[in-house]
């Protein structure tokens, strides 16, 4: 575990993106990496979806580490984590769109493709309210909704499931709005 870096993790439109901005122009010793964006096509089927976040995940994570290494004397924050794809095998085994198979293949994946399982963190997840308020705002601002977003079941059990983490040793939860 690097002592220099931290990973940003919560339910789509908590916060992340805005509490990570807001803390860089605070402090300069913290550095969030640009990392190239590996999206995918909103009607990739579920169960291959899951595997490729997983792998897409694990290597971005690999990337904050060799960044923290080459910066030992900044603060790096990533964008998700292990803790993301735990909970999103979880979200979308749930909601039936994996197979029973399929959701224990993710965890055993998530258990070898990530060097550090207990990474620390920081989940916001300020409630389903504050959750919905955020993306109707996206939604208006940038005219384009992210994958899933639109379906309030699935923002509802991802909320949920993020509040499962809460008191995990090196994970600090936030549970309201960040100013």
């Amino acid at each position: 575990m690097k002592n220099n870096l931290f990973y940003l993790t919560g339910p789509m439109g908590s916060g992340k993106t805005t509490f990570g901005k807001e803390l860089a122009k605070a402090n300069p010793d913290i550095l969030i990496p640009e990392l190239f964006s590996r999206n995918l096509k909103f009607h990739t089927e579920p169960n291959y979806r899951r595997i490729l976040k997983i792998a897409g995940r694990a290597i971005e994570n690999y990337e904050y580490a060799e960044t923290a290494d080459k910066n030992p004397d900044k603060i790096i924050i990533g964008n998700r984590c292990i803790y993301d794809c735990l909970a999103y095998n979880k979200i979308y085994y749930e909601r039936g769109w994996i197979s029973k198979e399929t959701y224990d293949f993710s965890e055993k994946l998530c258990d070898y493709a990530f060097a550090d399982t207990n990474p620390y963190a920081i989940i916001i997840n300020p409630g389903l309210e504050t959750v919905k308020k955020h993306l109707e705002q996206r939604w208006k601002e940038t005219k384009k909704r992210k994958w899933g977003e639109e379906d309030m079941k699935f923002v509802e059990i991802t909320c949920n499931v993020f509040e499962e983490f809460k008191g995990k040793e090196n994970i600090h939860y936030i549970d309201h709005e960040v100013d």
